[in-house]
């Protein structure tokens, strides 16, 4: 990209001045993009400095800087990629520290892959485990998500209780915890807390609520613990309608909020927000122009460019 910029007045030896300068300024912040500065002068006044015809040239730089963005955006495909947000059915406008979709692993963080599933449901591994996540509020960090993974009323041995260790996402206290046991002795009874298994009608699973029930639920071969709301209510439904209902209500959950501050700053800048493609553990803010640690610096380039070019006149005007 070329872009020509007349300086009235200056003294001859000063064009090759501000070219070393402008390459300099712009090269570093802006690569591709070439300024070419020249002069012209006044026919009767061929050494004189003119502040008034400084300053339109300033005015028109600065104006063409301002509108820069937007179309210099377009040479970071990085920035671009980062710079769009993942939806999926009531899921939308999405982002950092998700990823997924169209938006590649450098634009979130390790553990935070969404996937959508029809257009309309979203999925998250922890783990082994998966999860439909039902609602993300990113403002708190919270999000509410359903275990998909299990299959109750088919009473397995091979059900594990719901594990967030080693990830980025922790219960929050209006969690509440539900036990189901299987292969229980018969006599075992926590009133309609009870179904029939699906896989062999003559075995019976329980499920415990409270700290009540479970002291009723003794010498079980099998149980999991899984999670609820701790605003749900248990209705008059009881059984396997009643615990299936409770668990598709889903449960809420804290998710990491490590580098929220440096993304805010990141974004504030006019950047997005990723992790160094070469290193997961490190933050980057993709900009623009480039990429950078913490903040865009584009309007950082243009205020030092404009200083340096009002000073060089300064020096310009007094030889």
């Amino acid at each position: 990209m070329l872009f020509c910029l007349n300086f009235l007045s200056l003294k001859s030896q000063e064009p090759s001045q501000l070219s070393v300068l402008s390459d300099r300024v712009f090269n570093k912040s802006m690569p591709g993009l070439t300024i070419q500065i020249t002069q012209t002068f006044p026919s009767s006044h061929p050494t004189m400095t003119t502040p008034s015809s400084f300053l339109a040239s300033i005015l028109a730089l600065a104006f063409f800087l301002a509108t820069l963005p937007q179309s210099y955006s377009q040479q970071n495909n990085t920035y671009a990629t980062c710079s769009q947000s993942f939806s999926c059915g009531t899921l939308t406008n999405i982002s950092y520290p998700f990823w997924g979709g169209n938006r590649p692993q450098f634009c979130g963080r390790n553990g935070f892959k969404l996937t959508c599933m029809h257009d309309q449901n979203t999925s998250l591994q922890v783990g082994s485990q998966n999860f439909h996540v039902l609602h993300i509020n990113q403002t708190a960090s919270t999000m509410r998500m359903v275990r998909t993974d299990l299959v109750y009323d088919s009473c397995s041995s091979n059900f594990t209780n719901t594990s967030l260790s080693s990830s980025p996402f922790s219960f929050l206290p209006t969690v509440q915890n539900v036990t189901v046991f299987y292969e229980c002795p018969s006599q075992n009874s926590v009133g309609g807390n009870t179904f029939t298994c699906r896989n062999d009608t003559n075995k019976h699973a329980f499920y415990a609520v409270n700290e009540t029930q479970l002291k009723q639920l003794q010498n079980c071969g099998v149980s999991v613990m899984v999670q609820v709301s701790q605003g749900v209510v248990w209705d008059s439904e009881n059984g396997i309608d009643a615990l299936k209902k409770a668990l598709d209500q889903g449960f809420d959950v804290k998710f990491d909020a490590e580098w929220t501050s440096q993304c805010t700053a990141c974004r504030d800048s006019g950047g997005a927000c990723g992790t160094n493609e070469k290193n997961s553990d490190q933050f980057s803010c993709y900009c623009s122009d480039e990429t950078h640690g913490s903040v865009c610096s584009t309007h950082k380039s243009m205020f030092s460019f404009l200083l340096s070019l009002h000073f060089l006149e300064l020096n310009t005007s007094n030889r």
